[in-house]
């Protein structure tokens, strides 16, 4: 099952990082998919799950909606 997400929303950028980020969430499973934009470089993406697990990776983690139960 592919995941399904919403419309980003943007972050601003944090004192800790310098860089800005936008969000978007997983609507089967909760899964939360954030792209770092850092002022200089490539953007890369993170995931976090509904349990808090966190993912740094190239490929995009399988969409489970059990774990959003």
């Amino acid at each position: 099952m592919r995941h399904r997400w919403t419309e980003p929303s943007k972050l601003a950028p944090s004192d800790d990082t310098g860089f800005a980020s936008n969000v978007r969430t997983c609507v089967r499973c909760g899964m939360q998919k954030i792209t770092c934009l850092p002022p200089h470089g490539w953007p890369w993406h993170e995931f976090i799950s509904v349990s808090g697990e966190q993912w740094l990776q190239e490929r995009t983690p399988p969409c489970n909606p059990e774990q959003a139960a």
